[in-house]
């Protein structure tokens, strides 16, 4: 059993973070929902953040490229949640500010 907080447990991202917060919640391997998986999901989720534009809808190339950005931000959510249990249960943030 899983006892990462999930994003109902967390706080909202504050001002334009919430945005990315969203993005990268488009992906929730837990329940089989891949808001990017298609042209059709990922454009109502751009229309749904007022970020649709005038044109085409999203490419082939497109969708490939925002999967990849959006991986690239879990894993950097990853790294800072792991930073996060090193502070908090081993203080090492503290040990490494204080070092000359």
């Amino acid at each position: 059993m899983s006892t990462a907080p999930t994003e109902s447990d967390r706080a909202p991202a504050p001002g334009p973070l919430g945005l990315v917060q969203k993005f990268v919640n488009t992906l929730d391997a837990e329940e089989g929902r891949d808001l990017l998986a298609n042209r059709e999901t990922f454009s109502a989720w751009l229309q749904e953040q007022g970020l649709a534009a005038a044109g085409p809808p999203p490419g082939e190339r497109d969708i490939a490229q925002a999967r990849e950005l959006r991986e690239a931000l879990r894993a950097l959510c990853t790294v800072g949640e792991i930073c996060e249990t090193l502070r908090a249960e081993w203080g090492m943030y503290d040990a490494v500010r204080s070092r000359p």
